[in-house]
């Protein structure tokens, strides 16, 4: 026998990160952080400038969380599809929930607050500004997003298209607002009609 033959073969995997700014597919004008996890516009920026998140959601990774600093209400937090315009506030190829008014902007239609089905039983929940974090959970299997304020159930809507990537997303429209994936501890229960209701980590 092969002296070989009784010698253990072991291999060492690397704990895959979370969440970061994908610095090649962001607009020029936004300044991310060395270590990727904090974005904002560039001081010298006089428009909107986007950043897309460095990975897709998929059926294991399905939860981000992003911290939001900032007085100005010009920050948009949601999804988009890979290769969405990065120098738009919203647009059709985006899902996301506007700081400060919690309004909803589904595919380039803005939907005011007032004409949105409440879903959160915490009264004040409903909106999102400094200081709060705000969830994002995807399932790329019935093409559904929901937002979380603070773990909070804020927001749900159906309708994503679930044969491309999908990915985190924020639009900045003013240099003070930063956005920082961030793994504070807000564990939220998936909604209802998403198609697991396990409790997730982010």
């Amino acid at each position: 026998m092969s002296r070989w033959c009784n010698k253990t073969l072991s291999v060492k995997t690397k704990e895959e990160r979370g969440f970061s700014w994908d610095r090649a597919a962001s607009h020029k004008e936004t300044v991310i952080s060395m270590e990727g996890q904090r974005v904002q516009r560039s001081p010298s920026s006089s428009h909107w400038v986007c950043a897309f998140g460095n990975k897709a959601f998929n059926l294991k990774r399905r939860y981000a969380t992003i911290k939001v600093s900032g007085d100005s209400p010009y920050l948009y937090v949601g999804v988009a599809y890979k290769g969405a315009p990065v120098a738009e506030a919203y647009n059709n190829v985006s899902v996301l929930w506007r700081k400060g008014s919690g309004d909803l902007c589904f595919h380039g239609v803005r939907l005011n607050r007032s004409k949105l089905p409440s879903v959160s039983s915490a009264s004040g929940e409903l909106c999102y500004g400094g200081g709060d974090v705000v969830g994002i959970m995807v399932d790329v299997k019935l093409g559904k997003v929901a937002f979380f304020c603070n773990g909070v159930l804020a927001r749900t809507a159906s309708g994503l298209r679930t044969d491309v990537d999908v990915l985190p997303f924020v639009s900045l429209g003013s240099a003070d607002v930063v956005a920082e994936f961030t793994t504070e501890s807000f564990i939220p229960t998936t909604p209802r009609d998403f198609s697991s209701q396990r409790r997730l980590r982010s």
